[in-house]
């Protein structure tokens, strides 16, 4: 988060920004620029990204609802509906790479030919070889 906080700064032209900055709407274009430059090709990071910004989120409504401030509560949550209305841009194609990659470290799974197609194969080419 540290180093998120460093390329919002940068990516701002704002040295004084804080964390709490990067979690208030006004601000969500320089938070995506810096998301962009920060993961650059990374998918899996920018994956955690993302679901380290829903988790922050959470986390500081928590603490502005327990000292009683809902203003900044109700900014979060205003911070959070704009990250799900981008998240599909921002994220999604991330985390289908994320997926593809894990199917394909486990062979493929979900893109194995259909038994009856194996079956068939076995079949006609069961004759052609007598040590199969």
């Amino acid at each position: 988060m540290g180093t998120l906080l460093l390329k919002f700064r940068s990516c701002s032209e704002d040295e004084n920004l804080t964390g709490e900055d990067m979690l208030h709407r006004s601000r969500f274009p320089a938070l995506k620029d810096a998301v962009n430059n920060m993961c650059g090709n990374n998918n899996d990071l920018k994956v955690a990204i993302g679901y380290l910004l829903k988790q922050a989120v959470i986390v500081m409504r928590g603490v502005y609802l327990i000292n009683g401030d809902d203003s900044k509560a109700t900014d979060v949550d205003n911070f959070l509906a704009v990250l799900q209305l981008h998240w599909g841009h921002m994220f999604r194609k991330a985390a289908s790479a994320v997926e593809l990659k894990r199917q394909h470290r486990l062979r493929k799974p979900s893109q194995l030919p259909d038994e009856n197609d194996v079956c068939a194969w076995l079949y006609l080419t069961a004759d052609e070889d007598p040590y199969y």
